[in-house]
C-alpha cells in the first residue's frame, strides 16, 4: 500500500508536538530544582550570617514570586500558546487536505449558502465534495477547542467577573468560597469544558483565570491523532465508493 505522505507528515508533526511537551516538562522541572537549590543556599547563608528579619521577609517574597512565575505564569503562557498553535495547525491541515484533493462545491447563482471559514468551511467541503463525514464526537471536541482558542486570542486568560448580573452578556455563577455570588462572563458550555479539564485557576475569589495544563495539551496531541486517523480513514472509504 503506497504511503500517503500528507497523512505521514501530519502524524510526524503531532509526534513532534508531543516531544516538545516532554521538553517543556523537563525544563520546568529543572527550573524548580535550580530555584530550590538557590533557596537552600540563601537559607544556609542567612543562618551563618545572622541576617536581620527585614532581609528574611524580602527573601521570602522574592522566592514566592519566583515559585508563582515558574509554577503558574510561565506554564500558562507556554500551554496557552500551545493551544492556539495546535488549533491553527489542525485548521490549516484540514484546508490543505481539501486543496490537495481539489475539492469543489457547485453553487447556483440564486443559492444563499454560507460556506463559513476555517474548520467549518473545510468540514463542508469534505462532506459535500468527498462524502467524508466527520465523527460527531470529534467535531464537538474540535468546536470546544475552537471556543477555548478564540477566548484566549481575543480576551486573554482572565475571565471577566462581576457581582451583578448583566443580562446582555452570557454568564455562569462561580462557586466561590464566599457568601457573595460571583458572575463569570463566559459561555456555559466553555465554562463546563474548562472545568472538565481542570483549567480554571482561582487567583482570588474575584479573579479567575483560564490556565491550560500540560495534561490538557497532551490530550490535544492524542485527540489530533485520533481525529486525523478517522478523517483519512473516511476519505479512503469515500474514494473506494466512487
Amino acid at each position: 500500500m503506497p504511503i500517503d505522505f500528507e497523512e505521514y507528515f501530519i502524524f510526524y508533526e503531532l509526534d513532534q508536538m508531543s516531544r516538545y511537551l516532554d521538553m517543556v516538562e523537563r525544563s520546568i522541572t529543572q527550573e524548580f530544582e535550580k530555584l530550590e537549590k538557590e533557596h537552600e543556599e540563601d537559607m544556609e547563608r542567612e543562618i551563618e550570617e545572622d541576617i536581620d528579619d527585614d532581609y528574611t521577609d524580602a527573601m521570602i517574597d522574592k522566592y514566592q514570586d519566583k515559585y508563582m512565575e515558574i509554577g503558574r505564569d510561565f506554564p500558562r503562557l507556554i500551554f496557552g500558546s500551545f493551544v492556539v498553535a495546535w488549533y491553527s495547525f489542525v485548521e490549516q491541515k484540514m484546508l490543505d487536505i481539501c486543496e490537495s484533493r481539489k475539492l469543489r462545491i457547485s453553487i447556483s447563482a440564486k443559492e444563499n449558502v454560507n460556506l463559513g471559514k476555517g474548520i467549518s468551511k473545510a468540514r463542508k467541503f469534505l462532506f459535500e465534495s468527498a462524502g467524508c463525514r466527520i465523527d460527531d464526537k470529534h467535531w464537538q471536541e474540535l468546536v470546544n477547542i475552537q471556543h477555548l482558542r478564540n477566548f484566549i486570542v481575543h480576551k486573554g486568560y482572565q475571565i471577566p467577573s462581576s457581582y451583578v448580573v448583566e443580562p446582555e452578556k452570557p454568564f455562569v455563577v462561580y462557586e466561590a468560597h464566599t457568601t457573595i455570588p460571583t458572575y463569570l462572563h463566559i459561555e456555559e458550555s466553555l465554562y463546563r469544558y474548562l472545568r472538565k479539564y481542570l483549567m480554571i485557576y482561582e487567583l482570588s475569589w474575584a479573579q479567575i483565570e483560564i490556565s491550560p495544563t500540560q495534561g490538557y495539551c497532551e490530550h490535544l496531541v492524542e485527540f489530533g491523532k485520533e481525529y486525523f486517523k478517522g478523517l483519512f480513514d473516511n476519505l479512503r472509504k469515500g474514494k473506494k465508493q466512487e
